[in-house]
């Protein structure tokens, strides 16, 4: 069970992101709702009894195919954010622990993947250089990832969603 609660018309969600980057390019998840423009990391929701890190592990296995292992935490962050277009819940708050993944060079693998609600997935290898260029959430990683942190950095964004 993943952990996750409503309350009202918000919702709360515990999260993994897994950083994977190779040749200087980031591994990131796009829905092929051509209405949505939102590029995406790798990872998702922590299950109950799951560590964050055993939860990255899994998500980078069940969306790339790929075991990759975790090189270390990056950062903590503690998002709030709205999204009034979506029917169930239009505010949340989710805690995020972002990892940076282990280079392996495996770069050419098949790039389709499905949510856990059916929602058809493309994974997109976007230069470091030109993430900042693209809408993508969590929205600090166009201004972080050229210059990541030696040791862990906890950060709160507040943000709103199309």
């Amino acid at each position: 069970m993943d952990i996750q609660m409503y309350a009202d018309h918000s919702r709360f969600k515990l999260r993994t992101s897994a950083l994977i980057i190779e040749n200087d390019q980031l591994l990131l998840t796009k829905n092929t709702n051509e209405n949505d423009p939102t590029y995406y990391t790798v990872g998702g929701k922590i299950e109950m009894g799951e560590s964050s890190e055993k939860a990255v592990v899994r998500e980078a296995f069940e969306e790339t195919g790929i075991n990759y292992e975790i090189d270390r935490l990056v950062y903590i962050q503690e998002l709030f954010y709205d999204a009034s277009f979506l029917p169930k819940a239009s505010h949340f708050h989710e805690i995020i622990f972002h990892y940076l993944m282990k280079a392996n060079d495996i770069m050419d693998f098949d790039n389709d993947s499905y949510t856990q609600s059916g929602f058809k997935e493309n994974l997109h290898w976007i230069p470091l250089d030109e993430v900042k260029n693209i809408y993508t959430y969590p929205r600090f990683l166009g201004d972080q990832l050229l210059n990541l942190p030696t040791q862990v950095e906890h950060m709160i964004s507040y943000e709103k969603y199309k």
